[in-house]
């Protein structure tokens, strides 16, 4: 009997999971991990023992229970999902700011949709009650921060450097004799420098067009 035969994580092998598997050296495939206070052994896809990291592609819908489980177990992990076949209900973005309007913006869209429907159905009491509750308003206006802190802190600096800079770069222009270390070339690069790699951070946001549950 074969060892992934035993782990109820296992699924069947794809060509897509094989190829990604075969980027990795042959002994950090199919690395047994054994909990000895549990007793409970899995197979993971990869494990880098160098970084104590396990990865694990996935190519078949998965529970939302069982995804807690296998990082509950791991604890360092990475997920590579094939995301192929849903490419046309989802959204990728690295304006994360932009991608939170957009959710917003859909979010007030389906309860306008809810609040008509209970109209429609002779609920007015039950229409009322949710035009009525704003509670929303302060769990969008924390959203942001609680799921990026780092990009909302960067993006605050960006915005502050760009600030500063365009007000140095206009009173240079105004007087082009003007001296001081934040007129300097050393620091108008670092300012420019620093906007616009904060302005533009490494971030890709992705985001269902339809929620899924899988």
């Amino acid at each position: 009997m074969q060892a992934n035969e035993c782990d109820n994580w296992s699924e069947g092998e794809t060509e897509w999971h094989r190829e990604w598997k075969n980027n990795f050296d042959i002994d950090q495939q199919e690395v047994v991990k054994f909990d000895s206070e549990s007793g409970e052994k899995h197979i993971a896809d990869v494990y880098i023992d160098s970084n104590d990291l396990v990865i694990e592609f996935q190519h078949s819908p998965i529970q939302i229970e069982e995804i807690r489980a296998r990082e509950a177990f791991y604890r360092r992990m990475i997920w590579v999902v094939d995301l192929i076949p849903y490419k046309d209900n989802i959204t990728l973005d690295r304006n994360i700011s932009d991608a939170m309007s957009s959710y917003f913006s859909s979010y007030l869209e389906e309860r306008l949709r809810t609040t008509l429907n209970l109209r429609k159905l002779g609920k007015k009491l039950e229409a009322d009650a949710l035009d009525e509750d704003y509670s929303y308003w302060q769990y969008f206006d924390d959203l942001e921060t609680r799921l990026f802190p780092e990009y909302r802190e960067k993006s605050r600096k960006a915005r502050s450097s760009k600030n500063v800079l365009d007000r140095l770069l206009a009173e240079m222009k105004d007087n082009p004799n003007i001296q001081g270390y934040s007129y300097s070339k050393e620091n108008i690069t670092r300012l420019r420098e620093f906007a616009k790699d904060h302005l533009h951070p490494y971030y890709l946001l992705m985001g269902w067009k339809h929620k899924h549950k899988r």
